[in-house]
């Protein structure tokens, strides 16, 4: 085996250094840290012989993790500003629109605000479902058909009997909109707990 030169740290302080164990065990010729190895892809075999000495770690090991906090930081930072603060923004007024309507219609919340089952985001006297559409850009709310027949599938898929829309505008006004037949089946609802 071939006689390494020990890294600065390595002569008296690493226990697989040459100059500690003699040439024959040591092992400064595998080791990365040791000069003109750097780039070999050897491994390190640097090892704290005195654990009293004020320096723990090599430093050449110590640069690398402090590089390896500073980029994983550095791509923290990149993955934060990619972040489109516009859109996020109108999530959470978009969630604040469904809390509205729990608040003002007394209904319940259904499982992961309806994603999960295809069911709704709220459930209204128990045959109703209802699904909360926050239109950030419109001072009067559109009613799109497509939305209003997928929110009836959602309610057939729950087992209720209704489903609406509860459109909220950018002011937070809501308006609930039903198909004709649905609001039929809500008037005849009322009118049989009248009677």
């Amino acid at each position: 085996m071939s006689v390494a030169e020990s890294c600065e740290f390595g002569a008296n302080r690493c226990k697989n250094s040459d100059t500690l164990v003699g040439p024959v065990r040591g092992k400064c010729c595998l080791c990365r840290l040791a000069p003109g190895n750097e780039d070999l892809g050897l491994e390190r075999c640097y090892w704290i012989a005195l654990t009293g000495s004020k320096q723990r770690t090599h430093p050449v090991l110590e640069h690398e993790r402090a590089l390896a906090r500073m980029q994983k930081s550095w791509d923290a930072q990149q993955t934060r500003l990619k972040k489109d603060r516009g859109k996020k923004k109108v999530l959470q007024r978009a969630e604040a629109a469904e809390q509205v309507t729990g608040k003002h219609l007394n209904v319940t919340a259904t499982k992961n605000s309806g994603r999960s089952n295809k069911d709704g985001d709220h459930v209204a006297a128990g045959f109703i479902t209802l699904d909360t559409k926050f239109q950030s850009q419109r001072e009067n709310p559109v009613v799109l058909l497509s939305e209003l027949t997928k929110v009836r599938q959602d309610a057939t898929r729950a087992k209720m009997s209704i489903g609406g829309l509860v459109l909220r505008n950018q002011h937070g006004v809501g308006v609930v909109v039903f198909d004709e037949t649905d609001f039929a089946r809500v008037l005849g609802y009322l009118t049989e707990k009248d009677s």
